[in-house]
């Protein structure tokens, strides 16, 4: 069935995206006690988290659009698979948005 592929890949695009909301969350709540705390066990990694800490908007802000990328790809996935399957297309497309909505917020966060 068509559709098989079409669940993997958006069981993976939320999986992503739950990853970096996490990492979203990670950078934001970074503190230079814990950068030291870094830098104490590896010079090396410890001056690669105190490069993005002092600028985190530049990282974050790619997080954020990978992120965002995913979400709306599986929603479309999920989208396009229910008008498939369903012979009224607004309601197709009104489901789809209620499963991802939920999904996102359960998964995602």
């Amino acid at each position: 069935m068509a559709l098989s592929p079409m669940i993997i890949s958006v069981i993976l695009l939320l999986a992503l995206a739950s990853f970096l909301a996490g990492s979203e969350a990670a950078l934001n709540s970074m503190s230079r006690v814990a950068v030291d705390a870094i830098s104490e066990r590896s010079k090396a990694q410890g001056a690669m988290v105190a490069r993005i800490v002092k600028d985190p908007a530049r990282y974050l802000n790619v997080v954020l659009l990978v992120r965002k990328a995913a979400e709306l790809t599986a929603t479309v996935l999920v989208a396009e698979a229910l008008i498939v399957a369903m012979e009224n297309d607004f309601a197709a497309v009104a489901l789809a948005i209620l499963i991802m909505v939920v999904a996102s917020y359960v998964v995602v966060g």
